[in-house]
């Protein structure tokens, strides 16, 4: 990969440098216009309103897919998966991580198992037709209303 590494950074910077392009190194889209929203301090913490900020600022910049490396099991946290939702309303594709939990019931990871997201997911070993996980929707397992993501 061509991409170098920054603090404080993750998944995303990989799929920046797996999209996006210098003339070293050509990516997927070599013209593709890349914006990079922050949502997590040097901590890992995040709020769902630097979240929603961010998701409004797409949808400003008009946006047309939107690259989520990040996930968790807060289902109930309605206005981000209302905001989620809207995003893909306005024809913005959203594409996120679905979690390394397995493929158990109530284990996909939020906002992969909203229906309008594109999930994405890695295996170690690849996969047989067997034993891919099927896609469920997270159950609602009790009042669990946090604001940290």
């Amino acid at each position: 990969m061509c991409w170098r590494l920054q603090p404080y950074t993750r998944g995303g910077s990989s799929v920046a440098g797996v999209i996006g392009s210098s003339a070293e190194c050509l990516g997927f889209a070599p013209d593709a216009q890349l914006h990079i929203f922050k949502v997590f301090n040097s901590k890992q913490v995040s709020y769902t309103s630097w979240f929603l900020d961010a998701f409004n600022y797409a949808l400003y910049r008009r946006v047309h897919v939107l690259n989520l490396s990040v996930g968790g099991p807060d289902h109930a946290d309605l206005p981000f998966t209302r905001k989620v939702s809207e995003m893909a309303a306005h024809n913005v594709l959203i594409v996120s991580g679905i979690g390394n939990s397995g493929p158990l019931w109530g284990t996909l990871m939020n906002p992969a198992d909203q229906p309008e997201v594109l999930d994405h997911f890695s295996s170690t070993p690849p996969p047989t037709p067997t034993s891919t996980p099927t896609p469920t929707p997270t159950p609602i397992q009790g009042p669990r209303r946090g604001r940290h993501r």
